[in-house]
C-alpha cells in the first residue's frame, strides 16, 4: 500500500510522509509492521529517514540516486561523468530473445534506445536499451528522454529496484570498432543488465560495449 501511494504519484518525489505512527493507526497495524515496511522501502532507495525531520520519498532522477546503475570509475576513483547523445529510438515487435529476457507474451512490442557516451571528446560506451513497450507507452514521440534507468522509469510512473549484470571481454565486432572508433577486434567490456521495477517486471535490458581502457568497473553491493 505504501509502494502504491508512491507509484501513483500520490506520494511525490520530496514528499514528507505520515509519521509511523499515524500510518499504523491509518492501516490497523502495529508500528512495527509499518516501520518493517518503511525500512524495505528505504533499502529499495524509495525513502530516506532524516533525523529529527522525517521520513521522504525519494527523488529517483536526482543525481544521486539516477547515478547508482552506473559503475564505470575513472582510475583515481571518482565516477565517471560521461556525456550521452540518444542516436535511436524505434518500436517494433519482441523479436524471440526480447520476450524470453523480458518475460513478454507473443505480439508484444518493445521500444529500442541506442546511445553513445563521450568521454573528454572520445567515444568511450556504445549501449543498445530493450524496453517494454506496454510499460512506457509514448515514448518514441517523447522529445526528453531521461538518459539514466531510474530517472526514465520515474517518468513513467515505473520505480527501478534492484538490478543484475554481468561482465565479460570480447572482441569489436565492425560497426561495435566503427562507433567507438578503435580498430576492429579490439578488445572491449561488455556489459549485459537487466533493471527490475520495485514489482519484479524487467523494465530494461541493456548490452553496452566500452572501451574501457583508462578505468575500471566498479561492484556495488546495494
Amino acid at each position: 500500500m505504501l509502494l502504491g501511494r508512491i507509484t501513483t504519484g500520490n506520494w511525490k518525489p520530496g514528499t514528507l510522509i505520515p509519521n509511523e505512527i499515524d500510518l499504523a493507526r491509518e492501516f490497523g497495524l502495529s508500528v512495527g509492521t509499518v516501520r518493517k515496511a518503511l525500512d524495505q522501502l528505504q533499502a529499495e532507495h524509495l525513502l530516506t529517514r532524516r533525523q529529527g525531520r522525517g521520513t521522504f520519498v525519494n527523488d529517483l532522477a536526482s543525481t544521486e540516486h539516477a547515478s547508482r546503475f552506473a559503475n564505470l570509475y575513472s582510475g583515481d576513483g571518482t565516477r565517471m561523468t560521461l556525456q550521452s547523445k540518444l542516436v535511436g529510438v524505434s518500436a517494433h515487435a519482441a523479436d524471440d530473445a526480447a520476450r524470453r529476457v523480458l518475460g513478454l507474451a507473443q505480439g508484444a512490442s518493445v521500444i529500442h534506445l541506442v546511445r553513445l557516451k563521450s568521454r573528454k571528446g572520445e567515444p568511450y560506451v556504445y549501449e543498445k536499451s530493450t524496453l517494454p513497450a506496454a510499460l512506457f507507452a509514448g515514448l518514441p514521440d517523447d522529445e526528453d528522454i531521461p538518459d539514466e534507468i531510474s530517472a526514465l522509469a520515474q517518468k513513467y510512473g515505473q520505480i527501478a529496484g534492484s538490478a543484475e549484470e554481468t561482465i565479460s571481454i570480447s572482441k569489436a565486432d565492425k560497426d561495435e570498432a566503427e562507433k567507438l572508433s578503435v580498430p576492429e577486434s579490439s578488445a572491449l567490456l561488455r556489459l549485459e543488465r537487466k533493471v527490475y521495477a520495485v514489482e519484479g517486471a524487467i523494465l530494461e535490458w541493456r548490452r553496452a560495449v566500452c572501451n574501457l581502457q583508462d578505468g575500471f568497473y566498479k561492484c556495488l553491493v546495494a
